[in-house]
């Protein structure tokens, strides 16, 4: 496209009036003042032509086999010199004149080639050896760019892991640094795919020729846009670009730009084409080493990750693991666990909570010990779970608002809108034994995660999943061995329990009588004990209520476990529901431990409710809950156990009274008084007394190692005209203290309380009818009185009625007893 002349120069013919030349014939003449009306003429060169003395000009074509190469101009300060045969002269000698230009250009071409392969050869030769981007660099400006003279170069490399397009360049040459100075390469970026939409020289099959304004308008991209200018600002203004393949892939492109303007030509393609091929070789081997490198560094990392999931011992170990150790390779901003149950009908979450002050800050928050369960099989987890196992490859999620609409049933929802999560990436822990659920990484930003990491993550769960496997058979042998600590622990109790009955040689047979009454009790508790069905033992205080409980529990199908008893008048209010129900560490104050209720130790056994009539009425809807729906909450837990217990409950009081006066539930009245067994009153079966004194006498006559025969007529008389107001424990009391008061082989003397001697002096005409209650305080004031006012202790009132003192606490309080009553009045 230029006209050579003789001084050697390329000048541009488009646009001037040498292009009207080679649209005319092959021969053509004009004078100066033509020349100067033809468009696009130079007024200077035509200045310098007339100040020569030209007025004339010949034009004859430069033709070889009859293609135009060229022109040859003649110019003459008189027109009249050329004649035609001038002109027929001038034409042989332009014919000779083409040869030779001809011969020259041909010889300038074969240079040209012979020029273009040694630089190619030394371009290939310096390539060859590269490593790295900063090598790559520093040989395009050492050795390309004497050839192609640019001001500026960069290469945009396609990242394999993430995508996104890198670009490398020199980016301080904008700043109008001299390339020889050149010393290392700066990678920018990275921009997305979408950032490279619209601009034709980095999608371009092949290698073309462009202008940076006119790339400039079709950006959209705010760091591209800002790259533009800073180009275009720093002077340059052409670039030649093209693509980078290697093995037909497409890996990247390449760009020269330059401060001149129609610099590059449709003749620097071909040469650019050939360098390209050489530099998409050089980056495809870089990109190759950085693969393989990054494959070592993953070995590396998986061993050091096998190495210290080894010592993992918990959850909270874990989380912190995984936020210090393996965050900086993905930069997620939360991750976690979803651990399956066995069953895999529930998850228990397991999460790394964001960093309280930065993502750089080592105080995080580890939310391990607050696992949260919600149903696997009803939730969105489900499908992507079974999306995991049919790929067997971690998977992506992207939180836009297609997904927020298509899983508004997903439990956790609401959680990740709030997060701000925009894209997880998870994968699911694998074992031998199978699958123990997903792991997951939450990021921020949109596209973070990229199919390329794909190979590290799961090499990460694989080694994360064992570390899971262990804590989980950790937190198994934990379990089982609290479990076992329980049993231990419950079956002490039990045995306590039953070292208990073996001292007190309580058995069925061992109930003595032969009153009708007595007798229906007997028979009532042989029918009873076979059934599971809840027993009402009523009489009153020391009518042996207990026994009977005993007998009826020896003789059931529940008789190898100990017989649990619980007293509901010995305890106060508040402590009664532990005792029942047990509690938890922390549940109240003072719960330093874990505690089991006499429900838990009576599963599988009976519990025997003494003196239920005394339980709160708070108290007795819980224990109406645990009858009816066989199952206890244990105090400071939400837990709920399952209990297989019996119950046989006794009580002094008259419930039906206690109902109608409010204090008893009349539903857990009914729920125990399914099978009642009232026992009477000692004054009722006197016959017995015999019989129960005789069988007293030999017990403790034995246990003290006394010969012990019987009672004398006059004791015997005593005892069979005594009320025994206290039943049958106030005549074992008797009894044992008369045993131990013994002076000769028959007891002579009874040392029954005072007014009851007085009393059986007394004729049945001056016998007073009492109330129950009335006797009962009073003979517990004479006991009193007779202890002097001492309750507890060896040889105190309770000692003697063989009652706890807190019950005979109880009982002076219901019945209005105080220390006035009984206190004897110092004098002085």
């Amino acid at each position: 496209e230029g006209l050579k002349n003789v001084f050697g120069v390329y000048l541009p013919m488009k646009n001037t009036s040498d292009e009207w030349v080679f649209k005319q014939g092959d021969i053509c003449s004009l004078t100066i003042e033509e020349k100067a009306t033809i468009a696009n003429a130079n007024p200077e060169a035509i200045q310098i032509l007339k100040a020569l003395g030209i007025k004339f000009n010949l034009y004859i074509k430069l033709k070889i086999g009859g293609k135009v190469i060229g022109v040859q101009q003649y110019h003459f300060a008189d027109e009249k010199v050329v004649t035609d045969r001038s002109v027929t002269l001038a034409k042989s000698i332009t014919d000779l004149i083409a040869m030779a230009v001809a011969n020259i250009l041909a010889n300038e071409e074969i240079q040209k080639r012979e020029n273009e392969k040694a630089q190619l050869l030394r371009i290939s030769e310096a390539i060859a050896t590269i490593k790295n981007y900063k090598e790559l660099l520093y040989v395009i400006y050492k050795v390309i760019q004497p050839i192609f003279h640019f001001h500026n170069t960069g290469i945009f490399v396609t990242d394999k892991r993430t995508g996104n397009i890198f670009e490398v360049t020199d980016s301080e040459i904008l700043q109008g640094r001299v390339a020889a100075t050149f010393t290392e390469a700066k990678v920018s970026g990275p921009f997305s795919k979408a950032d490279f939409q619209q601009q034709s020289w980095v999608h371009t099959l092949t290698p073309m020729v462009t202008n940076l304004e006119k790339e400039k308008k079709y950006i959209k991209n705010a760091i591209c846009k800002e790259q533009f200018e800073l180009s275009i600002a720093a002077g340059l203004q052409e670039m030649i670009c093209g693509p980078l393949h290697v093995g037909g892939e497409r890996i990247g492109a390449m760009y020269f730009s330059t401060k001149q303007s129609a610099y590059y030509t449709e003749d620097c393609l071909p040469l650019f084409k050939s360098i390209t091929d050489f530099v998409a070789i050089s980056v495809g081997n870089i990109l190759a080493n950085e693969e393989i490198l990054e494959r070592e560094k993953e070995k590396t990392m998986l061993l050091s990750i096998s190495e210290a999931v080894a010592t993992i011992r918990d959850k909270k170990d874990l989380l912190k693991f995984v936020f210090e150790r393996v965050k900086p390779l993905f930069g997620f901003y939360d991750a976690g666990f979803f651990v399956f149950s066995e069953d895999k009908q529930y998850i228990d979450d397991w999460t790394v909570a964001m960093p309280e002050t930065s993502p750089s800050s080592t105080n995080y928050q580890i939310a391990a010990s607050k696992s949260s369960f919600f149903p696997f099989h009803s939730s969105a987890l489900e499908p992507f779970y079974q999306q995991l196992r049919k790929t067997e490859s971690p998977a992506i999620a992207h939180y836009d608002a297609d997904w927020f609409a298509q899983n508004a049933d997903y439990p956790q929802r609401d959680a990740i809108r709030d997060a701000g999560h925009k894209e997880s990436i998870g994968t699911l822990l694998r074992t031998n034994a199978g699958d123990l659920g997903i792991l997951f990484f939450n990021s921020l930003t949109a596209n973070h995660f990229s199919e390329a990491q794909f190979s590290l993550f799961q090499g990460i769960a694989d080694q994360l999943a064992t570390a899971v496997a262990n804590i989980l058979a950790n937190e198994g042998i934990l379990k089982r061995e609290k479990e076992i600590a329980e049993l231990n622990k419950q079956l002490k109790v039990q045995n306590e329990y039953l070292i208990e009955e073996v001292e007190q040689q309580y058995n069925f047979e061992e109930m003595i009588g032969l009153n009708i009454q007595f007798s229906e009790v007997v028979r009532n508790i042989t029918m009873v004990a076979k059934t599971e069905s809840t027993v009402l033992v009523l009489g009153e205080t020391g009518t042996g209520k207990e026994l009977v409980a005993r007998a009826i529990h020896n003789n059931s199908t529940r008789k190898n476990k100990p017989l649990i008893k619980l007293n509901c008048a010995a305890l106060p209010a508040n402590l009664i529901e532990s005792e029942l129900f047990g509690h938890e560490r922390g549940a109240f104050t003072g719960a330093i431990e874990r505690r089991i209720g006499k429900f838990e130790l009576a599963n599988g056994s009976t519990l025997f409710l003494d003196e239920v009539g005394e339980l709160p009425l708070e108290l007795q809807s819980k224990l109406l809950r645990a009858l009816q729906e066989k199952e206890i909450e244990r105090l400071g837990s939400n837990k709920t156990l399952k209990v297989d217990v019996r119950i046989i409950a006794a009580t002094n009081r008259e419930l039906e009274k206690e109902v109608q006066a409010g204090k008893f539930r009349q539903d857990l009245f009914y729920r125990l008084h399914i099978f009642p067994i009232i026992l009477p009153p000692l004054r009722e079966r006197k016959e017995d007394i015999p019989l129960l004194a005789a069988h007293f006498i030999e017990r403790y006559a034995k246990k003290i190692g006394k010969r012990i025969q019987g009672l004398d007529s006059k004791a015997m008389q005593e005892m069979m005209s005594y009320n025994w107001p206290g039943n049958i424990r106030e005549l074992e009391h008797v009894i044992e203290r008369s045993v131990i008061l013994a002076k000769s082989k028959f007891i002579q003397q009874l040392n029954l309380p005072l007014q009851a001697k007085q009393k059986t002096s007394t004729s049945t005409a001056e016998f007073i009818i009492k109330s129950w209650e009335d006797q009962e305080r009073d003979y517990i004031l004479e006991v009193l009185k007779f202890t002097k006012g001492n309750m507890a202790g060896k040889g105190g009132a309770a000692e003697l009625l063989q009652l706890p003192p807190t019950t005979l606490q109880s009982k002076m309080k219901k019945l209005g007893i105080k220390r006035k009553h009984f206190s004897e009045k110092r004098e002085g």
